[in-house]
């Protein structure tokens, strides 16, 4: 009995042998290469460019790269539909579109600091060649621009100045004395200070009715003095200023002690 089966086993393994072999293909009618799911092969593009690689042999990164792009421009060239029916084009697509969209996200992280407008000035032609001088280590060219400016006149009502603080008291006194004027000490400039200045404005014109307003209420010692003819002169204006950018202008010394400061 047991040599039956062990005969059986035998004979059966021999003729699956044989089939695999092709040996039996006329007897059976049924070929074990034969494709049982022909429809797949309508399924395949353009599989005369695939190459088969012997075992451990990769090719290199440029190699597969080149490969890939020559298929995908190969599928492309075939019409909108056959490109829709392959895999290669959308997986190359979302590839591509990756490093792409994370060079967007990097430039757009930089890009997003906060900056704000700063102005300083103005500034007269001499002075502005001061500030070009003091701010160049500190921003680039580009980085700043020059706004041009009107800057009318400036005249003073004045009395004075005093040679010594006990006559500069006297005044003070009279002025005081004298109800509802309005005046203060004058400590810049330097050639006019402990002098009192009675009223600023921007026409000579204006300054000499008021001057004649104050003689006619007993004021006779003032003057008209001019402090800034009518003249052009210039903003320093930098538009996107970064907080390191403030912090270094905040250091920029300006002529007549100006600052940077928030632009209106």
């Amino acid at each position: 009995m047991l040599r039956s089966l062990v005969l059986i086993l035998l004979l059966l393994n021999l003729a699956f042998f044989s089939w695999t072999q092709g040996w039996l293909t006329a007897l059976v009618g049924v070929d074990p290469s034969q494709q049982h799911e022909p429809q797949r092969l309508s399924l395949q593009v353009h599989a005369d460019q695939l190459e088969v690689i012997p075992p451990g042999v990769l090719p290199s990164a440029s190699a597969a790269s080149a490969a890939l792009a020559q298929a995908i421009a190969s599928a492309a060239s075939d019409g909108s539909s056959e490109a829709a029916s392959s895999p290669i084009p959308s997986l190359a697509s979302s590839a591509s579109s990756a490093p792409t969209a994370a060079s967007a996200a990097s430039t757009t992280s930089v890009a997003a600091g906060p900056t704000s407008c700063l102005k300083a000035g103005p500034f007269g032609s001499m002075e502005m060649g001061i500030v070009r001088t003091n701010i160049k280590p500190v921003l680039a060219d580009n980085a700043w621009r020059a706004e041009d400016v009107t800057l009318e006149g400036l005249w003073f009502v004045y009395m004075g100045p005093y040679p010594d603080r006990e006559l500069f008291n006297r005044k003070q006194a009279e002025l005081k004395a004298i109800g509802g004027l309005s005046f203060r000490e004058v400590r810049t400039p330097t050639s006019l200070a402990n002098g009192f200045v009675l009223g600023r404005y921007e026409r000579p014109e204006e300054a000499q009715a008021a001057l004649n307003k104050l003689k006619e209420r007993g004021v006779r010692s003032a003057r008209v003095v001019i402090i800034r003819p009518r003249m052009q002169a210039q903003n320093v204006i930098v538009p996107q200023a970064t907080a390191s950018m403030q912090t270094s202008l905040n250091g920029v010394r300006l002529p007549q002690g100006k600052r940077f400061a928030a632009c209106p």
